[in-house]
């Protein structure tokens, strides 16, 4: 009988002992909740970080269509305004005196100007 207490005894201190490896002391409890905080806040900086890249990015490509735009713009302006002149460079050597083609050039020079 006095064997059988000690099977049972020697069982149950096992028991314990399996039992204790699965239970989370305080202090283990409390350093896996700052291991994992401190891995939110990395996860947190990162993000920050690839999110200010994004945001850089985004500003960059702005710029670039911005200035893509006013050239355009410009090449377009510039366009006008050589198609302003042949067409007055044409009215000129057609019966139209200088004068005429000269208020004429101007007149289209100022509504591109001004469009």
């Amino acid at each position: 009988m006095n064997e059988t207490k000690l099977n049972k005894g020697n069982m149950l201190v096992e028991i314990l002992e399996i039992v204790e490896l699965f239970i989370e002391t305080e202090e283990q409890r409390l350093l896996r909740i700052q291991e994992e905080e401190i891995d939110a806040l990395k996860e947190a900086k990162r993000l920050q970080k690839e999110l200010e890249e994004v945001e850089r990015l985004q500003k960059e490509e702005d710029e670039r269509n911005r200035i893509e735009n006013e050239i355009k713009i410009v090449e377009s302006k510039e366009w006008e305004k050589k198609a302003a002149q042949i067409i007055i460079e044409h009215l000129t050597e057609s019966n139209y005196n200088k004068k005429t083609g000269k208020e004429f050039y101007d007149y289209v020079m100022n509504y591109i100007s001004n469009n």
